[in-house]
């Protein structure tokens, strides 16, 4: 269960945390889900090593095939990106090597069906783009959200949140970095198209390619909601202590 200085939220559906033992036990393949649901995620390939940053440990997937996996039959459908659904992803994590150009691709979040629909959350070379998203039909082809949310720097936790409106046809993605001028970045898209049917989660993972994520990951948190900018602000403010952020 969490530690009794955090208390679970509201509407939070998923909760992967590596500064809770009962989350990370330091040993094993599994990431346990602390919010109660059990929708516990799977390492594939090396357990990863961990380290503390700023007072707050982290799991440390230092190659493209490091990464996690929740099934669709693990979570039931309750974490699928699909249409009739109103869901939000919150990331705390680091990014302690940030490569130039098409090395610099890093797949953060991928969710995937049968029927290789997917929709994705990227980081791609700050000089170029940054955080980005966007979504792929049976076909495979990309309709690519053409806003992209600020970059990040490789020395600071940072907070970063994608949410599905499915019923309003909308989605959002934002971008939490400390001492950067703008620390709050947003950006709002249509979803298209929708996905229809259930989807694994793959964290940190690019299944269709080569360019799978790597970084430094704290805790990953899912809600069966949405928030408005000021609600993000808010949880931004509420958790950053835990990651040093004063």
């Amino acid at each position: 269960m969490p530690s009794a200085s955090e208390a679970l939220e509201d509407n939070l559906i998923l909760w992967l945390d590596a500064n809770n033992s009962n989350s990370w036990t330091g040993s094993g393949s599994t990431w346990f889900d602390v919010s109660g649901n059990d929708y516990d995620a799977e390492i594939v390939t090396s357990v990863p090593s961990t380290g503390t940053v700023n007072g707050a440990t982290y799991l440390n997937l230092s190659t493209r095939d490091d990464y996690f996996k929740i099934p669709s039959s693990v979570h039931g459908g309750a974490l699928s990106t699909k249409s009739g659904q109103t869901l939000t992803f919150l990331f705390w994590m680091r990014l302690p090597s940030i490569s130039p150009g098409v090395s610099g691709l890093n797949v953060i979040f991928h969710s995937k069906n049968a029927a290789n629909s997917s929709s994705y959350c990227r980081y791609y070379d700050p000089s170029v783009e940054g955080f980005n998203f966007f979504v792929r039909d049976t076909s495979y082809n990309a309709d690519v959200n053409s806003g992209y949310v600020g970059s990040v720097n490789n020395t600071d936790w940072f907070m970063v949140v994608i949410d599905w409106d499915y019923s309003n046809n909308e989605f959002g993605l934002h971008r939490y970095q400390p001492n950067e001028t703008n620390y709050n970045n947003h950006d709002f898209g249509d979803v298209s198209p929708q996905q229809t049917v259930d989807t694994d989660i793959y964290l940190f993972n690019d299944p269709d390619s080569v360019y799978g994520g790597y970084g430094y990951l704290g805790e990953i948190r899912a809600y069966d909601t949405t928030f408005t900018t000021s609600e993000l602000d808010t949880k931004y403010n509420e958790q950053k202590g835990k990651y040093g952020i004063s």
